[in-house]
This record gives C-alpha cells, sequence and structure tokens, in this order.
C-alpha cells in the first residue's frame, strides 16, 4: 500500500454498514417488536374515548381486532427468533409492514385539504418506522434463509465456494 493510499485510509475511516455482528440488529429487531407489542395491546384494550383521536383506517375496524393483528404478528416473530424459524419471522414481519402501512397511509390520507399539514410526523413516522423497518427485516430474512439453503445445496452437492 503505496503512502497516498494509507493517507487516504487514515482519513476515510473504515467503517461499513451492516458487517457481521448481529447483536445491533438483534437489537433493533427487539426494540421494533416491543413498539409493536404496545401497539397491539394499546389497541386490544384502548379505551371508548380513543376512538375519537384514531384516523379513518383505524376507526375502520375494532380496536381489538387491530391489537389481535398486531400481537398475532408479534407472536409468529418472537416463536420464529425463539426457535430459530425463518418462515414466522418473515410472516410476522410483512403482516406488521402491511398493518403500520395502512395505518400510516390512512393518517397521510386524512391530511387531505390540511394545508398546514398538521399530523403529518404521526403518519410518515408509522410508514418510515413501521414500513421500512418490518420490510426490510422479512426481506433480509428471507435472504438469510435462501443464502442458508444454498449453502446447504452446495455441501451436499460438494461444490466449494472456489468454484462459484
Amino acid at each position: 500500500m503505496s503512502p497516498a493510499q494509507r493517507a487516504v485510509r487514515a482519513v476515510k475511516g473504515d467503517w461499513a454498514p451492516g458487517g457481521k455482528g448481529w447483536i445491533i440488529p438483534l437489537i433493533i429487531q427487539l426494540a421494533i417488536v416491543e413498539v409493536a407489542t404496545v401497539r397491539g395491546f394499546d389497541y386490544a384494550l384502548g379505551s371508548s374515548d380513543a376512538v375519537q383521536r384514531l384516523g379513518r383506517v383505524e376507526r375502520s375496524m375494532d380496536l381489538e381486532l387491530w391489537g389481535l393483528a398486531f400481537l398475532a404478528a408479534v407472536v409468529l416473530i418472537v416463536f420464529g427468533m425463539v426457535g430459530r424459524f425463518y418462515d414466522p419471522q418473515i410472516a410476522g414481519h410483512l403482516v406488521l409492514a402491511g398493518l403500520y402501512g395502512g395505518i400510516g397511509w390512512g393518517l397521510m390520507f386524512d391530511l387531505q385539504g390540511n394545508f398546514l399539514l398538521d399530523g403529518i410526523r404521526t403518519g410518515n413516522g408509522l410508514l418510515v418506522a413501521g414500513v421500512i423497518f418490518h420490510g426490510a427485516y422479512a426481506f433480509g430474512t428471507a435472504s438469510q434463509k435462501r443464502r442458508k439453503k444454498l449453502a446447504a445445496e452446495k455441501a451436499r452437492l460438494g461444490v466449494g465456494l472456489w468454484m462459484t
């Protein structure tokens, strides 16, 4: 490595997103599952006066059913994490992404005609945090499952990494 390359490397740093660490993704996954759990219990145990503050999409179905949908998705994810199963985690994250997406878009549509966009943070937060995070975990878990399946198939066939 030339002195110029070393200098650039020293200034540039060596951080890269992702990596092989497992603790940070686990912490993030537990955090977003905890948020979904709280939302599920909040809906399932919600009071009748809270209905006045709900968006159009949330009011379209009984709060208890929203709560059960969130909690069922959480149970799938936790079952998958504890049992180290891919499919329940993928399904649970996809369900949560769909639930958050529906509620978030509903809240955004409720803002139509509101010139100041008062309340945009809630709908935007649900869309970004809910849809993107849970969607990313579903996609990432499915990719991980596929990589493991391919590695097992290569091992079964006796194909080494040097041949790929």
